[in-house]
């Protein structure tokens, strides 16, 4: 049988050397003939070799496709024409690959070729060892008609009730046409220009930041401060963001491995942030490794090296890393235990993080030095109500009882933080990597001069009393949303007074968050079902059947990141100021 080139879609993975010089392309002889409707296909490759960089994936044939290598999205519903070529290298690793394709619907068959060129004239069996030491091994591609559930690109999706494709000649025509079609170049990396400009990070409109680490960034997800602080921080519209974070996780993803190796879940880590084609990864790692690491130097050296490993593998398709350091524990008083007799050992590993990252010319976010000072700092107008002296929560050392009482506000051991704790850590977070502080607004009424002035925002509407009532009414549009109450200073020829601004609580940030919360969750149940291994696992021949509902979450993220971007607008408020006599 033969296929017009209309009808042909052919996936070839190349291995090339440094000694290649020809441009010939000879396909494997084999190949897999797939049904007419809209099709998924799958093959896992075995790759031995360490020396991956010069590899190739080819698409071949005409007809709308997706493509992913590893999780990766190469291609998504686009017409291929001819053949499309990625260089690939940073997308592999020794040991399980997997290429998947999904085929758009058409009333003819289509074919689908797998082959191996080593820089030779002649085309290799796959499973024979190239003339540079490595070996690949195709296994058979497996095929489905029935739409499959998330995840199904990954390199360790169960597709035990997958179809084997089947396997004949590959037709001679479709093979000289491979030789002659017309070659594009293609990248699937995202903009991978630097967020940093002048020392100072900063979001650009669009932005998909994923966060990754252990306990500090998963529980981050619960209160939703942390997000809010960054995004309200600067002036980038739509920074939407996914919390990938995994309790008593370490930077070899000990915590992921569900039954599996942590090999295993630090691949399904990896190909999970690729999935979701992130622009900017914030990933904080070091804390679990200080309390579990080898101590001394031999810790420390381990740490670093996967540390930059990681890096390496988040930065392949594009997004840009930034580290966060560990920050340190807090006391609080007998008889729970003393936390802060890890810090040491911590800012060890806070000082591992930043010389990785100047290592390899990446932003470091400081959360260990003064990190526990500036907290105080940030929090002392809130905080000031509990606690009778504002000094006392710059300085810790002067004031223990105090100091305790002051941590009892923000976690209940030491070592994680609550709601009160993570809105602190959230908005110095924000203020080391964007150089932004969450200074609260301040309005300034004069009332000699007649005017009202803002620090930040905009003023409208000014309405002077015109009789006793002495009450002054004006609109306030802030520039944009804080967790922090606006000031007020009532200037007149008596004296000065100052408060907080009547009616203007935080109502409109606490929406935001609150609907932060809200997407949180659904995507936390989204990608770490309860019943994952029922799902998607060992164990998918009990429940497989509905994981396809895992997917009716994404709709409702949607709306809800919809939600999310509206409520960013800071509203006009009407403020009413009684005027002193």
């Amino acid at each position: 049988m033969s296929f017009p080139q209309s009808h042909l879609l052919t996936i070839v993975l190349l291995l090339l050397t440094a000694i290649s010089s020809t441009t010939s392309v000879i396909a494997q002889e084999q190949a897999t003939l797939v049904d007419a409707s809209e099709t998924w296909l799958r093959q896992q490759v075995q790759i031995s070799g360490a020396d991956l960089a010069d590899v190739e994936l080819r698409v071949w044939g005409t007809g709308v496709t997706s493509v992913y290598l590893n999780g990766q999205r190469l291609l998504r519903n686009q017409t291929v024409n001819g053949l499309a070529i990625w260089k690939v290298g940073p997308l592999l690793r020794a040991g399980d690959n997997c290429i998947a394709v999904a085929v758009a619907p058409s009333e003819s068959e289509r074919l689908l070729i797998a082959g191996l060129k080593a820089g030779l004239k002649a085309g290799l069996k796959a499973g024979l060892k190239g003339p540079d030491n490595r070996t690949i091994k195709y296994a058979p591609w497996k095929t489905t008609t029935a739409v499959p559930p998330v995840g199904w690109q990954s390199t360790d999706f169960n597709d035990r009730d997958w179809n084997v494709a089947q396997q004949k000649p590959v037709d001679p025509a479709a093979a000289a046409e491979l030789n002659n079609s017309p070659t594009t170049n293609l990248s699937w990396a995202t903009d991978n220009s630097t967020h940093i400009q002048d020392g100072r990070f900063s979001f650009r409109d669009g932005d998909h930041v994923v966060l990754l680490g252990g306990t500090f960034i998963e529980r981050a997800q619960e209160y939703g401060h942390l997000e809010c602080a960054l995004s309200t921080a600067g002036t980038a519209a739509n920074v939407t963001f996914r919390n990938l974070g995994w309790s008593a996780d370490t930077v070899f993803a000990e915590s992921r491995g569900i039954f599996d190796s942590p090999a295993k879940g630090y691949e399904r880590m990896i190909e999970h942030v690729r999935a979701e084609e992130p622009t900017v990864v914030l990933v904080c790692y070091g804390q679990n490794e200080a309390l579990s690491f080898a101590t001394g130097p031999e810790g420390i050296a381990r740490f670093k090296a996967q540390l930059k490993t990681l890096h390496r593998d988040l930065t392949a398709s594009g997004a840009e890393v930034v580290f966060l350091t560990p920050h340190p524990f807090v006391t609080l008083a007998p008889p729970l235990p003393d936390a802060a007799q890890w810090n040491e050992r911590l800012e060890q590993f806070s000082n591992a993080v930043t010389e990785v990252a100047a290592d390899l010319s990446t932003l470091a976010v400081d959360l260990n030095t003064d990190f526990v000072r500036d907290m105080a700092m940030l929090g002392s107008s809130n905080l000031g109500t509990h606690l009778a002296s504002q000094q006392a929560l710059a300085d810790p050392d002067g004031h223990p009882e105090l100091t305790a009482a002051r941590n009892s506000l923000w976690t209940d051991n030491g070592m994680h933080w609550n709601a009160d704790g993570y809105k602190q850590v959230a908005l110095l977070i924000a203020s080391r990597l964007l150089g932004q502080a969450d200074q609260q607004p301040l309005i300034v009424v004069d009332a000699d001069a007649k005017t009202v002035t803002t620090t930040s925002g905009q003023i409208r509407k000014i309405n002077w009393p015109a009789d006793d009532t002495q009450r002054l009414t004006f609109e306030y549009q802030p520039h944009r949303l804080s967790p922090s109450s606006v000031r007020l200073s009532i200037q007149h020829a008596a004296a000065t007074e100052r408060g907080l601004v009547p009616g203007s609580d935080i109502s409109d940030f606490e929406k935001l968050r609150q609907l932060v919360i809200r997407k949180n969750e659904l995507y936390f149940h989204r990608w770490r079902p309860q019943n994952i291994t029922y799902l998607f696992g060992f164990r998918k021949h009990e429940q497989g059947n509905n994981a396809s509902d895992i997917a009716k979450f994404d709709p409702l993220i949607e709306e809800l990141e919809r939600q999310i971007a509206v409520a960013h607008q800071a509203n006009w408020q009407t403020i009413t100021v009684k005027i002193p006599q």
